[in-house]
């Protein structure tokens, strides 16, 4: 019964959405954390409907015209919960933050997955979509300036690094504790296997770096600790983290 009453109201959908119906989603105010919207429509009660606020941004090195996007807010429900204004989410620096994040998570997989911001949109996309059987019969979408402001710029590059991306010569900081430095790559006594703890904040020089059984291996100084030298493998900076910092004077 209830599979049959889902029926028909998706074919009462259908069939209004065939014909000449209004689906206009509006915005009344907003306060630069958050903006007021309803959708105003002919459409029944209990159309399906997804409302989307997103913020677009380009990478360097992107042909022209590849954009990508995070969302401010995004939720699926009835059109009968947007018939009044409601208040949804729209803060520039949660969305940075969001940003920023998924910037360093990149940076941290690799090389190959890490980016640079080129740019980042003024104006915030307000969306929404009316759905039938799972069929997109209206859509509505409206652009709202809305620009970052905060003290802080955009990082153009994130501070963090793929574990498998050191370079020789340049200084990074451990970003978690107890990062194993191995007294040497080859261990022929037991103490060679007897490892020093780093914790997190430490400074680390890539000396030499080396690949053995597919895991890249560090030979690293400590410029803060002149004297200390040792081995780091990728899989211990997979799971502690590692990030650029500036060499010391």
């Amino acid at each position: 019964m209830r599979f049959l009453v889902a029926l028909l109201a998706s074919l009462a959908i259908l069939s209004a959405a065939a014909e000449s119906v209004t689906f206009d989603l509006k915005w009344t105010s907003t306060d630069n954390e958050s903006i007021e919207l309803f959708i105003q429509s002919d459409l029944p009660d209990e159309a399906e409907v997804r409302v989307t606020v997103r913020r677009i941004y380009t990478r360097i090195g992107d042909p022209p015209g590849v954009t990508y996007s995070i969302p401010h807010f995004r939720e699926d429900g009835t059109l009968e919960q947007w018939r009044e204004p409601r208040r949804v989410p729209a803060d520039p620096e949660v969305w940075k933050a969001e940003l920023l994040s998924h910037q360093a998570e990149m940076g941290r997989i690799g090389a190959a997955w890490a980016f640079e911001i080129a740019d980042i949109d003024s104006d915030i996309e307000l969306t929404a979509y009316a759905f039938a059987n799972k069929t997109v019969v209206a859509r509505s979408e409206i652009e709202v300036r809305l620009p970052l402001i905060t003290a802080e710029p955009i990082h153009k590059r994130s501070t963090l690094v793929g574990f498998d991306n050191l370079a020789y010569g340049e200084v990074y900081r451990l970003l978690g504790d107890r990062t194993p430095l191995m007294p040497k790559l080859q261990a022929e006594t037991w103490a060679d296997l007897e490892y020093t703890p780093l914790p997190a904040g430490t400074l680390i020089r890539v000396e030499a770096i080396t690949r053995r059984s597919g895991d890249f291996w560090y030979q690293v100084s400590l410029p803060e600790h002149p004297g200390y030298v040792g081995w780091i493998n990728s899989i211990a900076l997979m799971r502690t983290g590692v990030e650029w910092a500036t060499a010391l004077d």
